[in-house]
């Protein structure tokens, strides 16, 4: 009879290939840094934040080991769980080395299976793994779906609006023209008393109105083209092309959209200076910055300012957007970037908006943070690197 399995430390365990196979894959199913502890606490691998919550990993009940990321509970237990099951398999594997070597005159093809089995559960275990990682990405881009199409109807509501307007005076001035025109007419049967005429229709006046309701049509169909414009950019958010566009037009674009939608109370003023252009995708990073201008536009709808900036410093490209608004204790600051967090009543937004927004500001390159204390406003700072 052989003794019992002695007990294993995690390094025994896993080896650092192990580590870094881990923390590869861990990588794109919890986000921020990812590290691994001993039971001591000592750090064997990768890196960690002030914020990373600790799981503990476990063989046969007992701790050897702990997981660290900055994630959410739920999905920090989830990944723990897929690695004890993979320390449980090596754990056995182990033991069944320890057998075959105190065993001498064990069944050499019993050993063989049993090591296949093994084989088996690892690769079952990896599959798994990656099943759960598809079905987060899955459940991922509906989110963001869900997201992106919360901010298209509030979009379309403020489009429709916006149009509505121009259109409307557009069209009363052309059938007081049509009515002009219809006076003009009927010149051509005063030949003996067209002075007379002239006088008793005020044509003098009904030329120089005409002159002007031809000028507020101009102008409206600029406006209506103007804001044409600013939706295509919008337009395509799925298209992967990227190109080279200057950061502070997509931050224009997002405040043309914003201006359609905010309250009458609330004063929105920018000081845009031009960019070095960057390869960008010019949708998904107008939606970005729409969705940062629409939570300004939130805290302060009852009446505020709001301060949108870009321009050039020694780190690069800098945009800030800042707002008067009530601003956030230290507690909701540190969750604002996680999903469904909001701080709006039920039913009255995804709580996305910042999550997607960090993300599409990270595939740029960019960074966001936010500084914000209770009653003293909020201000969100944009970086992307020159």
């Amino acid at each position: 009879m052989t003794g019992p399995m002695r007990e294993l430390t995690l390094t025994e365990l896993l080896t650092p290939q192990h580590f870094a196979r881990l923390g590869e894959t861990l990588a794109t199913l919890l986000p921020g840094p990812i590290a691994f502890e001993d039971a001591q606490h000592a750090l064997l691998w990768g890196k960690t934040s002030a914020q990373a919550g600790r799981q503990a990993l476990t063989v046969e009940l007992e701790p050897i080991g702990y997981l660290l990321a900055d994630a959410e509970p739920e999905k920090l237990a989830a990944a723990a769980i897929l690695i004890n099951e993979l320390l449980a398999a090596r754990w056995r594997y182990l033991a069944s080395s320890q057998l075959h070597d105190e065993v001498i005159d064990a069944d050499f093809e019993a050993l063989q299976a049993s090591e296949a089995r093994y084989k088996a559960l690892s690769e079952e275990l990896e599959q798994r793994v990656q099943e759960q990682l598809a079905m987060l990405e899955a459940r991922q881009r509906q989110l963001y779906e869900s997201a992106r199409f919360a901010a298209i109807g509030q979009l379309a509501a403020g489009v429709a609006h916006e149009i509505n307007t121009p259109l409307g005076f557009m069209r009363s001035n052309l059938n007081t023209l049509a009515h002009y025109l219809g006076t003009l007419a009927q010149l051509k049967n005063q030949s003996g008393n067209l002075p007379e005429f002239w006088q008793q229709h005020d044509l003098d006046y009904v030329l120089q109105d005409s002159h002007d309701l031809l000028t507020d049509c101009i102008a409206g169909t600029a406006r209506v083209e103007r804001i044409v414009g600013d939706l295509r950019g919008f337009a395509c958010l799925d298209s992967p092309e990227m190109e080279m566009v200057d950061p502070a037009q997509c931050l224009g674009r997002a405040i043309s959209m914003i201006n359609m939608q905010k309250p009458a109370e609330v004063n929105l003023e920018s000081d845009l200076t031009p960019l070095p252009a960057m390869a960008c995708q010019t949708g998904r990073l107008s939606q970005a910055l729409l969705n940062i201008l629409n939570n300004a536009v939130q805290a302060v709808e009852s009446g505020g300012d709001i301060r949108v900036s870009s321009k050039i410093d020694s780190a690069g490209r800098l945009i800030t957007i800042q707002d008067n608004g009530p601003g956030m204790d230290p507690e909701c600051l540190s969750q604002v970037f996680e999903p469904f967090f909001t701080t709006r009543p039920v039913g009255s937004g995804t709580g996305l908006g910042l999550t997607v927004a960090r993300d599409t500001i990270e595939a740029h390159a960019g960074q966001i943070e936010i500084e914000s204390r209770s009653g003293q406003g909020t201000l969100v700072k944009i970086r992307f690197p020159s």
